[in-house]
């Protein structure tokens, strides 16, 4: 079965540019090195802000994640990208959801960051089954953009005034979408 077509995936980039402001980063990432603290932080503010924010909307959000936190990890077939979301290894042949960065040194800008974190949110169902077909969808966008109106000062009225303008849908909530038995 083929995974569906993400149809937002180019104006939500667009969309993104529209409101982003240039930044200094997070600090250089290297594979051999470990990750800049001010990443860590981030990371970790985010993911726990969003996660109570999240249980709020999804019962089972706490069940499927528990205590955990998503690898923050390297991977050498990203060379030519800044970061991806979904299930990295972890050693060992293990994988685990969360976000790998491309081996080459590059500055992280902390968008890239939050974007990567609101994919690991909306990536499950409400059952704890990979949500695959998320994407950009309105509920990733919902919480990507609640994502950088908190953490980067993103203004929302106006991003939402963009998000039409560049045909993006965003969801009222971050709750999951209703599926018919």
């Amino acid at each position: 079965m083929r995974k569906p077509r993400d149809v937002q995936r180019s104006r939500v980039y667009a969309w993104e540019r529209s409101f982003r402001q240039p930044e200094q980063g997070l600090g250089e990432i290297r594979a051999k090195d470990p990750f800049p603290p001010q990443l860590l932080r981030l990371f970790q503010d985010a993911w726990k802000w969003g996660s109570e924010r999240m249980g709020r909307h999804d019962h089972k959000f706490a069940d499927w994640w528990g205590d955990e936190v998503p690898a923050l990890t390297f991977s050498p077939r990203l060379k030519r990208f800044s970061a991806h979301a979904g299930f990295v290894s972890v050693g060992g042949g293990w994988l685990k959801p969360g976000i790998a960065f491309g081996t080459a040194g590059f500055i992280t800008p902390r968008h890239t960051l939050l974007h990567e974190l609101a994919h690991v949110f909306t990536m499950f169902d409400g059952d704890g089954r990979p949500f695959g077909a998320a994407g950009h969808d309105p509920r990733f966008c919902r919480v990507a953009l609640d994502l950088y109106a908190r953490y980067l000062g993103v203004d929302e009225s106006k991003a939402l005034v963009s998000a039409v303008e560049q045909r993006v849908r965003i969801a009222d909530t971050w709750s999951l979408p209703e599926v018919s038995p």
